[in-house]
Parts: structure tokens; C-alpha cells; sequence
């Protein structure tokens, strides 16, 4: 293939999705008939209207969207010269793009303009781009080349963990945005607020793995994924007391809008960037190979983020029509309960043996004192409040054991600092913290 393929390709998408978001008024003025037809079929409710009105998006939405899916891949096919470009930190600088769109349209374009003006001025920036770069020669766009495309590993660890990565996120970012229309109002305030800082903490994530130089061993990925599940859920308690945090910060006093959504959206903000950097590491992490000759081969960089944006997709619906109606915030509660289980388990059997462990997650489910604030009665936060410290003492006492054993090793110290992030996120959760500290010391 002649040089500038790529090139001419990403020019092509960015084309492509200024031209569709300059007509997407003219489209979804045009569905406007076939959504009402849905809704004197369907109803307001549903499954049906739900999926009807999710397919009836996705033809405005999807050809577009795939456009911008295709910019990165041929972005990063353009940086690379010499040798593999830093996937990161281009990675990042996408989506530190993406938040800065999601600020500027959400909280100065879209209310100083309207919608249909909104997305005239992003057509505009898009059909910029292809004008500055068409004044480019194909040899000035360096190092474009064309590579073989490799075979697809879809069930290697890097495709699953990058699919489950982003059906996560994406599932969070549902339940995150929900919880804070009950502390805002407008919807699109939420939607702006939690969409920018879920972006911009991947920019952040991505941007400090791109300077992580391969390879990347197995102990520094497992780290990653530990902090992940103990952020979400601290984050998730955080925003669940949103609603509460203008009262509790200035008592009886009137509070206008505007400073209203200041203290809101900064707090949410501060909580869920460290989570979202945490999964924006994940794609240069396992981008890069590890270390030694019997290494598995990584698939490109494109196949991960395709299977990043595919566990996106579906956790979104999944957040939106299955999880979230089926379990809503108590059954969410009760699930939590029965993860006790799992710590309780690694306690018991670090203590003693294996045995001792499957007793213990079986009591600590079932026991009658535990029970009456849990599976058997009111979950409300003593959830939280048994689940945490269990969290916190099974790290610890993984560090403990490790270090023990192998002295200064990584593992210990991956365990050590897994176990004060668990610390942490408790003593935030309640006051009565301390005495998990106690019984450790």
C-alpha cells in the first residue's frame, strides 16, 4: 500500500463524523415519527420501549461513533516510527480531548447556544482538522506505515481483561451518574459532571502508564486490578451520600445553583478520578509485554481498545435495563453482604487452614448478628461497615504473610499497599475505624 494510507483514512473519519454531526439535528428530527409510533406501541415503559428506543439511538449514534473509534487506532498506526509509539500517553491525550469537550459543551456551549448550534460547532472542529491535514504532503505525515494484521487472540488475557475493564467502568459510570441526578436535578449537569471525570481520570491513568517502559510484570498489573474493586465500591458509598453533603456542610443555609453544583460536582470529581485513572492504566499496561522469553504475544493495540469499547457497550445496557432495575440500591446492598464471604474466607484460611476458612465465610454470612443487618433485615450502611474492615484485615494479613516468608518481596509490598488503600477507604466509610487499627497493632 502506498505511504499516507492511514493517514488519509483518519482524515476520511474525521470527515465523516463532522458531516453526520452537522445533520444529526436533520436525523433526529427525522425519528422523531418513529419514536412516537414506539411509544403509542410500547408504552412509556418497559423492555420493549427500552430496547426500541436503544435501537432507534443507535442509528443516529452508532455510524459516527464507530468513526471516532476508528481515529485512535490509525492515530497511533501514524505516531509509530522506528518502534512501538507510547500507546498511553497517546491514549491519554485522546481522552483528555474528551473531557475538555464534555466541560466546554456541557457547561458553556450547549446552554449559550442550544443543541443543534452545539453540534454545528463540534462539525465545524472536525471538518478544521481535515482542512489543516489535507494541506499535508503523505510524506510529511511521519512514520505512517502498514503493518500485517496479526491473528486475533479474542480469549487471551489482555482482550478478556480489557472487555471486563471497561464493562465495569462503564456500569459504574451508569450507577455513578444516577446517584448524582438526586443531588443536582438537570440530568444533563449529572451526565456532564461524572462523563468528564470519568474521561479525564483515564487520560490521567493512561498518561502515567504510557511513561511505565515494557515490559510490565504480571505483579504490577494484579496491583492495578486490586485497587480497582476497593475505589469502586468507596466511591460508590461516596456518591450515595452526595444528596446529604450541602446540608451537612452549611446547615439551614440556602444554597444558589450555581455554587450548589460547584461543591457537588468538585466532590464527586475528587472521588471518582483516582478509580478512573486506575482503569485508564489498564490499556498501555497490558498493551506492553511482560518480561521473559516464554511471554504470550500481545495483540495491537487496536484489537484491546475494540475489546475495551465492546465491555463498554454492554456494561452500559447491562447498567441501564438489567442491573440496575433488577437490583436497584438495597439489592446492590445485599450483594455486598454476600461478598463478605470472600475475605472472611482468606482470613480463616491464612489463620489456620482451608478448612478453617470455608467455616468462617459460612458463619460470617449466617451468623444471627450479622444477619439481622444484612441478608435477614435492614442492610443500610452497617453493609459497608461489616464489609470493609474484613477487606482491610485479609490484606493485611496477605502482607504479613508474604513478608514473613520472602522477606522484602514485591508481593508484600503490592498486599501492604493494597491493604491501606482498604484502611483508607474504611475509615472513611465510618468513624468507628480506629479499632480495626487496634486490632492489627
Amino acid at each position: 500500500p502506498a505511504p499516507g494510507r492511514c493517514f488519509r483514512a483518519f482524515l476520511w473519519a474525521e470527515a465523516a463524523i463532522g458531516a453526520w454531526g452537522a445533520l444529526a439535528p436533520a436525523f433526529s428530527s427525522a425519528l422523531s415519527p418513529a419514536f412516537g409510533l414506539l411509544y403509542h406501541a410500547a408504552g412509556d415503559g418497559g423492555l420493549l420501549y427500552a430496547l426500541g428506543r436503544t435501537l432507534l439511538l443507535s442509528v443516529l449514534i452508532l455510524p459516527p461513533a464507530a468513526a471516532m473509534g476508528a481515529t485512535f487506532p490509525l492515530v497511533l498506526a501514524c505516531a509509530g516510527r522506528g518502534g512501538k509509539p507510547k500507546t498511553g500517553i497517546l491514549y491519554g491525550m485522546n481522552a483528555l480531548g474528551g473531557a475538555a469537550g464534555v466541560l466546554t459543551g456541557c457547561l458553556w456551549i450547549l446552554p449559550a447556544v442550544g443543541t443543534s448550534r452545539t453540534a454545528l460547532v463540534a462539525a465545524g472542529i472536525n471538518l478544521g482538522i481535515v482542512l489543516l491535514g489535507s494541506g499535508l504532503r503523505p510524506g510529511e505525515a511521519r512514520g505512517i506505515r502498514y503493518r500485517k494484521p496479526e491473528r486475533i487472540l479474542f480469549l487471551s488475557e489482555p482482550m478478556v481483561v480489557l472487555f471486563v475493564t471497561g464493562f465495569c467502568g462503564m456500569v459504574w459510570e451508569v450507577a455513578w451518574t444516577r446517584s448524582l441526578v438526586l443531588s443536582l436535578g438537570p440530568p444533563p449537569f449529572a451526565f456532564g459532571i461524572i462523563l468528564a471525570s470519568y474521561v479525564l481520570g483515564l487520560a490521567l491513568g493512561s498518561i502515567l502508564a504510557g511513561f511505565i517502559p515494557p515490559p510490565v510484570s504480571r505483579e504490577l498489573k494484579a496491583a492495578v486490578l486490586a485497587a480497582a474493586p476497593a475505589l469502586a465500591l468507596g466511591a460508590a458509598l461516596a456518591l450515595l451520600r452526595l444528596p446529604f453533603l450541602p446540608s451537612r456542610t452549611l446547615g439551614e443555609q440556602v444554597l444558589p445553583f450555581l455554587p450548589h453544583l460547584r461543591l457537588v460536582g468538585a466532590t464527586a470529581f475528587l472521588t471518582l478520578v483516582p478509580l478512573c485513572a486506575i482503569l485508564g492504566a489498564c490499556l498501555p499496561l497490558w498493551a506492553c509485554p511482560e518480561p521473559g522469553p516464554g511471554a504470550r504475544p500481545v495483540p495491537s493495540t487496536g484489537m484491546l481498545y475494540a475489546a475495551n469499547s465492546a465491555g463498554s457497550f454492554l456494561g452500559a445496557l447491562a447498567a441501564g435495563f438489567i442491573l440496575l432495575p433488577a437490583l436497584g440500591l438495597r439489592g446492590s446492598l445485599l450483594l455486598m453482604a454476600a461478598l463478605m464471604a470472600i475475605p472472611m474466607y482468606y482470613i480463616g484460611k491464612i489463620l489456620y487452614d482451608r478448612r478453617a476458612g470455608v467455616l468462617a465465610a459460612f458463619f460470617i454470612v449466617f451468623d444471627i448478628s450479622v444477619l439481622s443487618r444484612t441478608l435477614g433485615g435492614d442492610p443500610d450502611n452497617d453493609t459497608s461497615v461489616l464489609l470493609f474492615p474484613l477487606i482491610a484485615i485479609a490484606l493485611f494479613l496477605l502482607a504479613y504473610k508474604y513478608t514473613n516468608e520472602k522477606g522484602f518481596s514485591k508481593k508484600g509490598i503490592i498486599y501492604t499497599i493494597a491493604a491501606g488503600i482498604g484502611l483508607g477507604a474504611w475509615g472513611y466509610i465510618w468513624s468507628g475505624f480506629w479499632f480495626v487499627i487496634w486490632l492489627i497493632a
